[in-house]
């Protein structure tokens, strides 16, 4: 965690920034306060002061009826059938800093608080159970808002990576072309005069074609591998329900994709870097944070992974025939 407060600085990031081919056009556009690193655990996100404002719900407010008049006391006539209420814009001011992921915090309606004092006490607590269940109710609700907010963004965040890959397939230089390659190494000898170096040049080319082929075969196979794994992840990361099993001590032995995923899960960088180097910024990590060890997604991999030694019966006639008995222990999922 040091080592990427450290290397979070303006320079770094307005460097990277400018290389993704994404640079905006004021580079002014960013301070101090937007390279703040985000905490992991935090349900916030940090925005700049120049986000722009989320827009504010329309709310319909009805008008108040008018005050009856000593002079007229004279009923009201009845409104008209099918006239609409008037709604009216009523502009609210939201911190974008404070605000969620994807909405603001909705406050609970006004009907959950309520003066049951005088009522009996078995009203009180049917009364008590009913605001309870509305609460929950909301809070479901927003907490659904919040994992469809999540898998939103991990989704958004595989489609600009794989954007700011073709811009750099695009602005890389151009292969040498197959047929130039083989003639350069064929017309040396002379094919244009001799039918054998002509034979030679279309072998050599059909032998350069083949090896595109392949190459091709395999760029496609490994981006779509690389897809799926992405997919698979932002789903695993939206899914409040999903655990790891696993003790954390096997992700020692763990093959690089499951150590990316509990990496992702925590939001930590393991692109490019060796297993034991993300083993180390996990362990590192959960030190950090040891909140995330009490986390029901966590929780199971600070388990005791070994339960107590059986012991062996001792042989004899009845026990010849006998299986000894195996200590079974917790071990990494396959990987489909």
């Amino acid at each position: 965690m040091e080592a990427r407060k450290a290397g979070l600085h303006p320079n770094a990031i307005q460097d990277a920034w400018r290389r993704s081919g994404q640079f905006p056009l004021n580079p002014n556009i960013f301070g101090e306060e937007d390279y703040a690193p985000s905490t992991v655990s935090s349900i916030s996100v940090h925005l700049p002061p120049s986000f722009p404002l989320l827009p504010a719900p329309v709310a319909l407010v009805a008008p108040a009826p008018p005050e009856p008049s000593t002079e007229n006391l004279q009923p009201d006539p009845p409104p008209a059938e099918g006239r609409a209420t008037t709604a009216e814009w009523v502009p609210e001011v939201i911190n974008s800093t404070e605000a969620g992921l994807s909405h603001h915090k909705q406050p609970a309606r006004g009907d959950y608080i309520q003066d049951r004092r005088e009522l009996p006490l078995k009203q009180q607590v049917r009364g008590f159970q009913d605001d309870i269940e509305a609460v929950w109710e909301l809070a479901s609700g927003l907490w659904d808002q919040l994992g469809r907010t999540n898998a939103h963004t991990a989704l958004l965040q595989a489609e600009n990576g794989e954007l700011r890959r073709q811009i750099q397939a695009q602005t890389k230089p151009r292969r040498t072309q197959d047929e130039a390659t083989a003639a350069s190494q064929v017309q040396k000898h002379g094919f244009l005069t001799n039918p054998e170096y002509e034979a030679a040049f279309q072998a050599r080319l059909a032998e350069l074609h083949e090896k595109r082929a392949a190459d091709e075969r395999k760029a496609a196979e490994k981006e779509a591998r690389t897809r799926e794994i992405e997919g698979r992840r932002s789903r695993m990361i939206a899914d409040p329900n999903h655990t790891f099993t696993a003790t954390l001590q096997s992700y020692k032995t763990a093959n690089l994709e499951q150590l990316g995923d509990l990496a992702a899960s925590l939001a930590l960088p393991f692109l490019g870097l060796k297993k034991a180097d993300i083993f180390s910024n996990i362990t590192k990590h959960f030190d950090a944070h040891p909140e995330l060890k009490n986390h029901p997604r966590f929780s199971s991999l600070f388990r005791i992974s070994r339960p107590p030694r059986q012991e062996v019966p001792v042989a004899g006639p009845s026990h010849v025939n006998q299986a000894p008995a195996m200590v079974s222990e917790y071990a990494l999922p396959p990987q489909l």
